[in-house]
Parts: C-alpha cells; sequence; structure tokens
C-alpha cells in the first residue's frame, strides 16, 4: 500500500501495526477488554446455575460480548460473523426469559 497519505479517504484509520480499520471502532481497546472480562464472568456464572433467569442473562450476556469482538475486527465483512451470533444469543436469551425454551 503505497498510495499517498492524500488518497486516503478520511474514515479509513490505519493503527501503528499496519491494520487498516475500514470501519470506526466505538470502543476503546482497553474498555472493551473490561467489557469483556466482565462478560466472562457473568456468563460462567450463569453456566454453572441452572437457574433460567440467570441463562437467559448468561445468554445476554455472551451476546453482548460477540459485539465487543465485532467492534475489534477491522472491516464489516470480518465482524458479521459475531454480528450474526450475537443476534441468535439474544434471541435465545429473550427466548429463556419469557420461557419459550
Amino acid at each position: 500500500m503505497n498510495a499517498p497519505i492524500s488518497s486516503i479517504p478520511s474514515t479509513i484509520v490505519v493503527d501503528r501495526r499496519g491494520r487498516v480499520y475500514e470501519r470506526p471502532m466505538i470502543l476503546h481497546p482497553r474498555t472493551a477488554l473490561y467489557i469483556y472480562f466482565v462478560v466472562l464472568g457473568v456468563g460462567l456464572v450463569s453456566l454453572l446455575r441452572r437457574d433460567p433467569t440467570l441463562q437467559a442473562v448468561g445468554y445476554g450476556a455472551f451476546a453482548l460480548g460477540m459485539l465487543v469482538i465485532a467492534d475489534s475486527k477491522t472491516t464489516w465483512l470480518r465482524a458479521m460473523p459475531f454480528i450474526v451470533l450475537a443476534v441468535a444469543l439474544a434471541a435465545g436469551a429473550v427466548a429463556l426469559a419469557v420461557g419459550l425454551a
């Protein structure tokens, strides 16, 4: 990528490792890491208990975790599998909370 700086659109960001971000990140990486640690903690507790309400919270936490991972991806195409998985997990959380499953 030897294009002059003036020819790169302003929406494309290159980090210090050379990764090209074609979409904006919403969360700072350190904030995303803290959120993901909380998500893992809630998710693991929900897996150890058999309470359906707590399992629904765990599914919701894992859905949020997938969105945090998707936010770290460089393009929409790379983020899309995590977004789809987050939607599926959120649907599972709603189904557990309502009592469908």
